[in-house]
């Protein structure tokens, strides 16, 4: 049976009669109302599959393959250096575009990161097979007198909306149907990662630098 409901704009000055004199942000209000819908027992609906596709749709590894053949078409060294970063290591935009050239260390392999979620440094490993791309860049940027890994043609630090027009124009000129964005790259890498790591028989935990190896000579680029 169908009810008449408040407008609702108009119940939300209802309701902000009761919350006002709580200060709310927007974390407390976020709380309220998901203790509210328990309450009411209101289920949030699942996304729709056409609307999760838009935003996140899997890439295959005919799709990466592809994907970066088109970035090698180019010629551009720093581009492909970012590509093969984001499909190799599965970093966020974020914590690529604050990478200094005095972070990277090609001898161990390996990736000093401030990561941006949580303010924490840790260290991230490459594979082998990014090494010579990476050393070629850093020849590139260390003559350029460059301090960040990764900088414009104006000599600024990256913004993770260009590292986002980076990755679609490539998915554009690959003749992709949808943007391909830098998110899509990076859970590429770690969806790959997980069905390695299953048919392995091997945690996060228990791989160590061998195995990682071995799973990444595997890796569709």
């Amino acid at each position: 049976m169908n009810r008449k409901r408040t407008n609702a704009a108009k119940k939300a000055k209802e309701l902000a009669k009761y919350l006002r004199k709580e200060d709310p942000d927007y974390s407390y209000l976020r709380d309220v109302f998901r203790h509210l819908r328990q309450e009411l027992k209101v289920e949030v609906p699942s996304p729709s599959k056409k609307t999760s596709d838009l935003r996140t749709s899997s890439l295959t590894k005919e799709d990466i393959k592809l994907y970066y053949d088109t970035v090698q078409k180019s010629g551009n060294l720093q581009d492909m250096a970012i590509v093969k970063v984001l499909l190799c290591m599965g970093l966020r935009t974020g914590d690529l575009v604050n990478i200094k050239l005095t972070d990277v260390d090609l001898e161990r392999s390996q990736i000093r990161l401030n990561i941006s979620k949580t303010g924490k440094k840790t260290v991230v490993r490459f594979p082998k097979s990014l090494r010579e791309i990476l050393r070629k860049h850093i020849e590139v940027m260390t003559q350029k007198k460059a301090i960040n890994l990764f900088e414009s043609s104006w000599g600024k630090k990256y913004t993770t909306r260009g590292i986002y027009k980076i990755a679609t124009k490539y998915g554009k000129l690959a003749g992709f149907s949808q943007p391909v964005s830098p998110n899509q790259l990076r859970n590429f890498f770690l969806k790959w990662l997980e069905e390695q790591e299953e048919k392995e028989k091997f945690s996060k935990s228990q791989i160590d630098l061998k195995n990682y190896e071995k799973f990444m000579e595997k890796f569709p680029i």
